[in-house]
């Protein structure tokens, strides 16, 4: 706000007063004919920022569980596009082998969420690792759907087409990637 010594004064007979209010909230009163200078150029943005979601449903497979939710990826999709030109949303999952009681559920999973999210896959692993049980050590075998390198080769592959890049997934390896 700037202030000014009025000069001088013309009389221009008794005129309607109306009220502005700005986008700030300020409010001016004035007459219809008083001249305002207003910007022309807006450093708004003239476009929805591109936005690309990698989805690390490895990771987040279990902190929904243990927390009793699910992402509605179609709700998701429609949220931000508010606000965001998504270009795509990427699930990656790793697929349980052939007699894996877990197979059945994860393909039902993955078919029931594919209409809304572009499918990255990739055989899930296992690995013996050696666990000690009543001072006894056993093999046990652990199921790894690791897909942090496959995420993070996408992400540097797309930074450059996208405006703002959205990491979904409960492993902190991710965070050098933020200041990529």
């Amino acid at each position: 706000l700037v202030v000014s010594k009025v000069n001088a004064l013309m009389d221009m007979g008794i005129k309607p007063i109306y009220k502005l209010t700005t986008a700030s909230g300020k409010t001016i009163r004035t007459t219809g004919n008083h001249p305002y200078l207003a910007q022309t150029k807006s450093d708004l943005p003239t476009r929805k920022p591109k936005l690309g979601i990698f989805y690390d449903n490895s990771n987040m497979f279990y902190a929904q569980k243990k927390a009793g939710w699910k992402i509605d990826f179609k709700k998701m999709r429609e949220e931000l596009s508010g606000s965001f030109d998504i270009k795509f949303i990427n699930l990656y999952a790793a697929i349980p082998d052939e007699g894996d009681p877990a197979r059945a559920g994860t393909l039902n999973y993955l078919d029931s969420v594919k209409n809304n999210v572009s499918l990255k896959t990739k055989p899930l692993k296992y690995i013996e690792v050696p666990v000690e049980i009543n001072g006894q050590t056993k093999m046990e075998l652990k199921k790894k759907g690791d897909l942090d390198v496959e995420i993070t080769l996408d992400v540097v592959r797309n930074v450059a087409d996208l405006d703002v890049v959205m990491v979904i997934s409960g492993d902190s390896d991710y965070l050098p990637l933020r200041d990529y």
